[in-house]
């Protein structure tokens, strides 16, 4: 008689360390390991960013999603051969460029996406450089909480102000009329 092996997929396994190398014109580009499939995916965009950790999460089908997604192609049903994908690299494997592997990070993150629902993630961020750690209620949120961080160590920052930076309009006196 023999027995299955069953690999099990635990919450840790939805935790990530981004790392970001390039922030212009207000596009994060760098790396995302992940641990359970002992890889490193370069993304270039926040586009790809939410691409290749849509497809680990996916692969692990953990987070569960809330929402199946609508799509032209077939979907793939097979969860074991997802998961040797991923430990494999899969096809969403993108090479770091060799200019990035020698460039100093601007900062790391800690991101754990504990829920797929509403079609979003919810979890936390912790920014390793700093210590701090938020929640966020979806991926918009995450993403301009990274932002916000690098934009933060930057002092000549390029892009729109921060809402609380932005230019108040002079007061005028009361009673004055124009």
């Amino acid at each position: 008689m023999t027995k299955s092996v069953r690999s099990l997929v635990t919450s840790a396994s939805a935790r990530v360390v981004m790392k970001i190398y390039s922030y212009e014109n207000q596009v994060l580009a760098g790396t995302i390991f992940h641990p359970y499939g002992n890889r490193i995916f370069y993304f270039r965009d926040v586009v790809e960013l939410m691409s290749v950790l849509e497809q680990i999460y996916d692969q692990l089908s953990f987070p569960q999603a809330a929402n199946t997604y609508r799509s032209f192609r077939p979907t793939v049903k097979k969860r074991s051969k997802r998961l040797s994908q991923l430990k494999t690299g899969g096809d969403f494997m993108n090479p770091v460029p060799p200019e990035l592997e020698k460039s100093k990070e601007k900062a790391s993150f800690l991101v754990h996406v504990q829920f797929r629902q509403h079609a979003t993630w919810q979890g936390t961020i912790t920014w390793v450089n700093k210590g701090v750690t938020q929640q966020f209620r979806s991926v918009l949120e995450m993403i301009r909480l990274m932002t916000e961080a690098v934009e933060s160590d930057n002092p000549e920052r390029s892009g729109f102000p921060l809402p609380m930076e932005a230019e108040k309009p002079e007061d005028s006196p009361a009673g004055e009329k124009d």
